[in-house]
């Protein structure tokens, strides 16, 4: 059932659908919505189990990992000062394996006193042994809660869902939520052992000694590394049940992509979107890495460029490219390729080599990509794919060899033969330009240029570099 919802009531909803056994929390601004929407439901009787109100997120915690202990499912939700008043609370719901899964809504830490989003309140608990997971979205948000008490309660590790304040938190979006059927077959009824035993009392949490204390830490570690791959498995589990999937990482060509340039590129789709773009954010090219790298290129550059040096006739300074490197009137950068391009013949077709590099209209590899990425564009139903031009910044012209990292601009345009315009996304690094890549189908050619306009007007990005003055208009 799609509802319209905030992020706040998304996560309510999905801890509902949950059925936990103990809620405890303490309101907070941007959290206190999903406390208080949780308590409407206990107190209407539309939600099963006990709910604690307590005097602080302390009291929440304290409440929440000795309920776990008892084997039971357990949620509590904070922000900000309420959860870095959690903090020692946090390291024993770890420390005791517990399955306890929290909501943390982003928002600064005073002081000075503010109320948006900061990832300060998580980022400052990260080497408390929780599990953390960063929401893009309501639907995410929704979809984590339910993933996250089963990954906790198999790992016996605790997890926050993160979420933004009031970009997620108070902005209403749709949200297909499950069934509660729906979640009682994907989650499992909770299983966590019971380590209260009063006809047997004893410590949950002995004095050890530092080498104890030792195995104990690497016991932890072990587990966050098994985690890994227990949430990859139930994402595929839930992608089988609801059909959505987020994976562990979302990544855009990054493995080898420097963080300021994504950056800039995250905030350029952030102007498309407040600039009227719709943006898919899960849209992927089936096959892509096949096609990527496939043998799909062939050296006819030597022979291409002939064709067209002879068709400009007498005014063509040369007519051959090895004439340029006859000469030796070229960057020390390009010798290499010179020398490679100029290895086949000019007068001789491509085809007709050994093996043969057919036209584009004829290779089938190109054909088959090309086909693969319209495909993808009309399932999605989008009209454009934006990527970085460059995931990595511009070389320096006098170390330009041992800097360049490749560019994505030669990955599908050239291969596919598919239409592609270029346009100043921002600045990393201080002052090294950053493009955005903005591809088409084909013949789209007037819609790109549109597109690209209307981004450049809206961004403004565009200006002369350092020491060179800003060209007049006629």
């Amino acid at each position: 059932m799609k509802k319209f919802i905030t992020g706040n009531t998304a996560v309510a909803e999905a801890v509902r659908l949950c059925r936990p056994d103990v809620i405890a929390a303490y309101p907070i601004t941007p959290q206190t919505p999903i406390y208080e929407k949780l308590s409407d439901w206990e107190d209407s009787g539309q939600m099963g189990g006990k709910m604690m109100r307590v005097e602080s997120e302390h009291s929440a915690m304290a409440a929440c990992l000795s309920a776990s202990l008892t084997g039971v499912r357990t949620f509590t939700a904070t922000s900000s000062q309420g959860l870095a008043l959690m903090h020692e609370m946090l390291h024993f719901a770890s420390g005791l394996r517990t399955g306890v899964v929290m909501a943390a809504v982003n928002r600064t830490l005073a002081s000075p006193w503010a109320f948006w989003s900061d990832q300060t309140d998580t980022l400052s608990q990260r080497d408390t042994g929780w599990m953390q997971v960063y929401c893009e979205d309501n639907q995410e948000s929704a979809d984590m809660i339910i993933q996250a008490f089963k990954i906790a309660e198999e790992v016996k590790i605790p997890m926050m869902v993160v979420l933004e304040a009031n970009f997620i938190s108070h902005f209403m979006e749709p949200v297909d939520l499950p069934t509660p059927e729906e979640v009682d077959a994907f989650l499992p009824p909770v299983s966590l052992p019971q380590r209260f035993d009063v006809d047997n009392p004893g410590y949950v949490s002995p004095t050890v000694t530092q080498k104890e204390y030792e195995g104990y830490r690497k016991l932890t570690s072990d587990a966050m590394a098994y985690a890994l791959g227990v949430i990859e498995r139930v994402d595929k589990e839930f992608e089988q049940a609801f059909g959505r999937s987020y994976g562990l990482v979302e990544s855009v060509n990054t493995e080898d992509a420097d963080p300021a340039v994504i950056e800039v590129f995250e905030e350029a789709l952030l102007d498309l979107e407040q600039a009227g773009a719709e943006i898919a954010d899960d849209f992927a090219i089936t096959d892509f890495d096949t096609h990527i790298e496939a043998d799909n290129w062939c050296n006819r550059f030597r022979y291409d460029m002939a064709q067209y040096l002879a068709s400009l006739g007498n005014s063509s300074p040369i007519t051959d490219v090895l004439q340029v490197l006859e000469s030796g009137e070229y960057s020390p950068y390009i010798k290499d390729r010179l020398e490679r391009w100029s290895a086949n013949p000019a007068d001789v077709h491509p085809g007709d080599m050994d093996p043969p590099c057919p036209d584009y209209s004829q290779h089938e590899g190109r054909q088959a990509f090309l086909a693969e990425v319209i495909k993808s564009m009309d399932a999605a139903g989008v009209d454009a794919i934006v990527y970085p031009s460059w995931t990595n910044p511009p070389a320096h012209l006098d170390n330009a060899v041992e800097e360049y990292l490749g560019d994505n601009s030669q990955l599908i345009a050239p291969a596919t033969g598919m239409p592609a315009v270029t346009v100043p996304m921002g600045y990393s690094h201080g002052n090294l330009p950053a493009g955005l890549q903005i591809l088409g189908r084909p013949y789209s050619e007037g819609l790109l240029i549109g597109l690209a306009y209307a981004y450049e007007q809206a961004t403004m990005h565009r200006r002369p570099p350092v020491g060179f003055p800003e060209l007049e208009s006629e």
